[in-house]
């Protein structure tokens, strides 16, 4: 995490995860709501695959290729524009939102260029999200596009998981084909759902802190990949076993927070100690 592009999109994911999935309990239980035009299975997977995950992505590019601060800036202050848009602002500005995320995979995909494998996980993003833009726009709600995403992602998490770390992100990618293939052989909306879950709140899920960790998984790093694994089996349970929806809901809100909260205060400390090592007293 030797890069300010890094540290700073490392930084912005983690705390994003965490707010994700702090504001999505309280919406799904009634207690409040985003003044957005999405519907909360919209945003919530707005946020996570082309909010989160695309910081992920463009702090992960800035380790590889070093960027003048500006541009960081920059390409910073449009994907949390984004952000900003894609919570507060109205129906009918959803035009705007739809812009500020197109452009920043715009941008990340030309950061992305010298190298394939990036380059061509960014542009299946790129590719993703203007058909989930389009079905929202024109159905309001999103099927392909959404798929697409999570495909791509999972796709672009796979090289990262070889050791013990990455027992849970197998384990969920296998989960999620299992019920992938029961909602295809009995037409199991249930089952649809609980895939895409197993996928997106499980195997991406659970990839995060050890993509953000870097893979150099500490106490406090085991502490934020248990918490999040903990959260990703309670959103799964919780499509399954829906009479228990009113308990897992909050278990998986409570854990997916404090997983990437854990991630934020790490990322944070590293981020001190590099700092004071470059700028001695």
């Amino acid at each position: 995490m030797s890069t300010p592009g890094t540290r700073l999109f490392f930084l912005a994911a983690a705390l994003s995860a965490a707010v994700v999935g702090g504001v999505w309990v309280p919406w799904f239980l009634g207690l409040w709501r985003v003044p957005t035009a999405f519907s909360l299975p919209v945003w919530h997977a707005h946020e996570f695959m082309f909010g989160t995950a695309t910081a992920m992505i463009a702090g992960a590019l800035c380790l590889q290729r070093a960027m003048p601060r500006q541009a960081i800036y920059t390409l910073f202050m449009l994907w949390l524009t984004g952000r900003l848009c894609a919570t507060v602002l109205p129906e009918g500005d959803l035009p705007i939102v739809f812009a500020c995320t197109l452009l920043f995979l715009a941008a990340v995909a030309v950061l992305a260029r010298r190298r394939p494998a990036a380059l061509a996980v960014t542009l299946g993003l790129l590719v993703a999200y203007a058909l989930f833009a389009w079905e929202i726009w024109r159905f309001g709600r999103s099927v392909y596009g959404g798929w697409l995403g999570i495909a791509t992602l999972l796709f672009w998490c796979m090289p990262t998981h070889r050791r013990l770390s990455g027992a849970p992100f197998w384990g969920f990618t296998l989960l999620g084909a299992g019920l992938a293939g029961c909602a295809v052989l009995y037409a199991d909306r249930i089952c649809s759902l609980a895939a895409s879950q197993a996928w997106m709140m499980g195997a991406i899920g659970v990839a995060m802190p050890v993509i953000l960790l870097r893979n150099h998984l500490s106490v406090a790093g085991w502490a934020a990949l248990s918490c999040v694994t903990v959260s990703a089996g309670s959103h799964v349970a919780a499509v399954l076993l829906p009479e228990w929806v009113m308990i897992l809901a909050p278990l998986a809100g409570f854990f997916w927070v404090e997983g990437f909260l854990i991630v934020f205060c790490r990322i944070t400390w590293q981020s001190f100690r590099i700092s004071a090592a470059q700028n001695p007293v």
